[in-house]
């Protein structure tokens, strides 16, 4: 099968994205908006909240944002574009939990009454992390990963960290619809991210919807979420071979800019994450066995490994964890084959 190449489909996306600037609010694929949402901290300055009207009027929205100082102004400022407000919005669906996609959420509901939708996994997920951080940040994933004592504070700050997010007030499941009057807008389950995170694709616009699953340039990490009972990096592969299915669809990513090539970046992306599973098992197969914490102090890191601390640290032994996790499973073994 031919595929596409990889191009991106909004120049002025793009030259934003280039420029590490927010673009201006933009029209495309028969009504569909994007809007720019701020974001803190300027490793990603920004997430695109994607709306829409539907056949009575109402507005439908994809991604709402971080909810910081200003956000629902932000929102306003953008839907006004559209010729719309707060007022008219009648659902909120997240792509998944994270706080720049589900976090603004919350306030928007509370302002607007529209109801919030999650895949069922996803709402799980956020029911059980109520409170905290999300299960690799826990003490006893730090007992297991052997980490020394003198780093371990670090971590465990991290672990107790609170986080809100809004429950859902309507649960999907892979192939329903969302509850938008007169659009055909399916879920597509993709675990890997994080274990409820989806995909939503516009049947008749050829639009997909890729939340974190597949970004332009950004690998995104996976497990991020609640624990599941799989290997995340495994559900992750077969979510991006699932929408390379899709490849004559445009690509509406929750950063960056819009594309066409999702069946190229899909591979490209799935390679990358491969590549840091046969350097685990290379580790794994030279040297005895190894705690995730000797292992993790073998790889290559961008940042370089005695640079790595707090949250980045943290995150560096989870994504090492996993890897371990899959080099040593079936699927993980005909991957590297």
């Amino acid at each position: 099968m031919t595929t596409r190449p990889f191009e991106p489909t909004s120049p002025a996306q793009h030259a934003a994205a280039t420029a590490g600037e927010p673009p201006e609010p933009e029209e495309f694929a028969g009504g569909w908006w994007s809007i720019p949402v701020p974001m803190p901290g300027g490793h990603i300055p920004y997430n695109l909240c994607y709306t829409v009207r539907d056949e009575t009027g109402g507005v439908h929205l994809i991604d709402p944002g971080w909810p910081m100082t200003g956000h629902l102004d932000e929102l306003e400022r953008g839907l006004a574009h559209m010729g719309a407000d707060l007022a008219s919005i009648r659902t909120i669906t997240a792509t998944h939990l994270h706080t720049d996609h589900l976090g603004g959420a919350g306030d928007l509901r509370a302002a607007t009454g529209a109801q919030v939708v999650l895949h069922r996994e996803e709402d799980r997920a956020v029911r059980e992390m109520a409170g905290r951080r999300p299960a690799h940040a826990a003490s006893d994933a730090i007992d297991r990963w052997e980490v020394p004592a003198d780093r371990r504070l670090e971590l465990d700050l991290h672990a107790d960290e609170r986080v809100d997010r809004p429950e859902a007030d309507t649960v999907v499941d892979d192939g329903d619809l969302l509850p938008i009057p007169g659009r055909s807008i399916r879920v597509v389950h993709t675990p890997g991210h994080t274990t409820g995170h989806i995909c939503l694709r516009d049947e008749d616009a050829g639009v997909l919807f890729t939340g974190d699953l597949l970004l332009p340039t950004i690998h995104p990490g996976i497990g991020l979420g609640a624990p599941g009972t799989t290997n995340p990096l495994a559900d992750y592969l077969r979510s991006l071979q699932r929408v390379a299915a899709f490849d004559d669809d445009e690509a509406a990513p929750g950063h960056e800019y819009r594309f066409h090539g999702i069946a190229a970046r899909a591979a490209t992306t799935a390679e990358h994450h491969l590549r840091r599973s046969r350097e685990v098992h290379a580790v794994l197969q030279r040297d005895r066995a190894h705690s995730v914490w000797e292992v993790a102090s073998e790889l290559t890191w961008s940042a370089g490994w005695a640079n790595l601390n707090g949250f980045f640290l943290m995150s560096a032994l989870a994504q090492t964890a996993m890897h371990i996790d899959f080099v040593r499973t079936d699927a993980g073994a005909a991957a590297l084959a």
